[in-house]
């Protein structure tokens, strides 16, 4: 037995060390001499996660979904599967995996973590509002043993506007966070940022540089950060995050501030109907009934878009219009691809029937493994889109010089794109989005319209189809678009932060006078 204990010991180092394959030969040997020991395919499992084999993690999984000993055991087993199969793009059973893990869960933080993963997952996928309701209120009930601090009102000469977030640092809310904290009206406004996050690089650094007041938060505990934001006499809390990983959002519990607000990094409801609200603009949500009907706390329109983007990493050149060289359009999607439903496949597949050679580039990490590419291959077929159509790429640091190989991007459906969409057009891509009922499948037309391209919104998949193969065959339209498209984008609203701010400043006092 001391032997199965040093193996699987040193199975465990080499998984910490990232040596895959000695990893998955060692938990094999393990499960062979100790089948009813359950941590070995645990153990394999997480390195098939790791190298990419997400149907043999999957697999490996069941028999610990099914049977094991420990509700911990089984809960990890449910969360594992379900983020294995939000990336393999079966968003409903990972919604419901991730419940179920939640469900078995017996340590009361970890029961969050998982249902706040349900709720990120149930983003990707077209649910009716009745669904997203149901998540909410398993999220709520997860934080019924909080207690509320005391609810002071403060009379501050500026405002005290605080951000949390864990994600300050080089990560897509930087490019739509830095315009806020950088043109604040310091006369009227001091901007505390509650840093939760563990990691730390340039970006980092600069937004510290850029705030009045930086406290580090990653160790505090709920009560304790909840307890400093109320020390600090906190007017206007925003939280960041959303139900993204690593997020703080217990603390908004505790009431640590008078105002508490949602938003910019995350498009779905917080589920916590005690805020005073989530931003996002009239672009997301034309019939406010509708749109309040998928959300737990109220909504705050702001005048012009909820989003301010900031080109905060250099951009390459966009080179020259990719068609005219190649004698073919290449339509183009960068975005998370478990974003990508079998239904917008089939969007795709149209889009490409009905412009003659015509290509599809997909550049996502589900490519960087043989069984992901073998996955994704196997859904384009059943949708009607033949391998000769479609390149697909791993992640890359470059990632913005594919952008030189594209000439339109087709945003994804039910979820659409943000800072993908934002990047696309400042290297003179369009980008042609659907627009849905809820403001997460809304905000790409908020962009596009901010941006000034309003007509690149679509509302029904056939106009997506049609727009899309329409700007196909318009070259010269096109060709216009690749020149002057990144300087039309920096002359927009979208990009305009000094706006941006003063609509948000209005929209603090307004709530800290009780005036919305």
């Amino acid at each position: 037995m001391a032997d199965l204990f040093a193996d699987y010991a040193r199975a465990l180092a080499a998984l910490r060390g990232g040596r895959l394959e000695k990893v998955a030969a060692q938990a094999a040997a393990l499960m062979r001499r100790a089948p009813r020991w359950e941590k070995p395919r645990l153990l394999a499992a997480y390195a098939a996660r790791e190298s990419g084999q997400y149907e043999e993690e999957i697999a490996l999984l069941a028999p610990l979904r099914a049977s094991a000993v420990s509700p911990a055991l089984r809960a990890e087993a449910y969360s594992l599967s379900a983020a294995a199969r939000s990336l393999l793009g079966e968003g409903v059973q990972a919604v419901e995996d991730y419940l179920t893990a939640a469900r078995l869960e017996p340590d009361s933080g970890q029961q969050r973590a998982e249902l706040s993963n349900a709720e990120f997952a149930a983003c990707y996928v077209d649910f009716p509002p009745e669904t997203f309701q149901a998540i909410h209120r398993r999220y709520q009930a997860s934080l019924t043993n909080i207690h509320p601090l005391p609810q002071p009102r403060y009379a501050h000469a500026r405002l005290r506007v605080g951000y949390l977030s864990a994600n300050f640092r080089a990560h897509p809310l930087a490019f739509f966070f830095w315009p806020l904290l950088l043109h604040h009206d310091r006369t009227r406004v001091e901007v505390y940022c509650y840093a939760a996050g563990t990691r730390e690089d340039a970006y980092t650094r600069a937004m510290r540089a850029r705030a009045d007041v930086w406290r580090e938060a990653a160790d505090a505990s709920d009560g304790a950060l909840a307890r400093r934001i109320r020390e600090d006499e906190i007017d206007v809390l925003v939280e960041l995050d959303g139900h993204t990983g690593g997020n703080r959002l217990p603390v908004l519990a505790y009431r640590p501030a008078p105002v508490l607000l949602a938003g910019i990094g995350y498009m779905g409801s917080t589920g916590l109907p005690f805020l005073d609200g989530f931003l996002t603009d009239r672009a997301c949500v034309p019939d406010r009934a509708v749109g309040q009907a998928y959300f737990a706390e109220p909504l705050r329109l702001l005048p012009t878009c909820h989003l301010c983007y900031a080109p905060i990493k250099e951009l390459p050149d966009p080179g020259p219009l990719p068609c005219l060289a190649a004698g073919q359009v290449t339509f183009g999607c960068l975005n998370n691809f478990s974003k990508v439903t079998d239904e917008l496949l089939e969007d795709w597949a149209d889009i490409l029937r009905r412009v003659p050679g015509s290509r599809l580039l997909l550049k996502h990490r589900v490519f960087d493994s043989a069984e992901g590419r073998r996955r994704v291959w196997g859904r384009l077929r059943r949708a009607g889109i033949g391998s000769e159509r479609v390149r697909m790429e791993g992640l890359s640091e470059d990632y913005l010089t594919t952008y030189q190989r594209i000439d339109i991007a087709l945003d994804t459906y039910p979820y659409t794109g943000a800072l993908t969409t934002c990047e696309a057009l400042a290297m003179g891509v369009p980008v042609v989005t659907r627009a849905g009922a809820r403001p997460g499948s809304a905000f790409g037309r908020s962009i596009l319209q901010a941006a000034g391209f309003g007509e690149l919104v679509t509302q029904t998949r056939a106009a997506y189809r049609e727009r899309a193969a329409a700007l196909a065959r318009d070259r010269e339209l096109l060709s216009a678009l690749r020149v002057n498209l990144r300087a039309m984008l920096l002359a927009s609203p979208l990009l305009d932060g000094r706006r941006y701010a003063r609509e948000l400043e209005a929209l603090y006092e307004a709530l800290v006078r009780g005036n919305v």
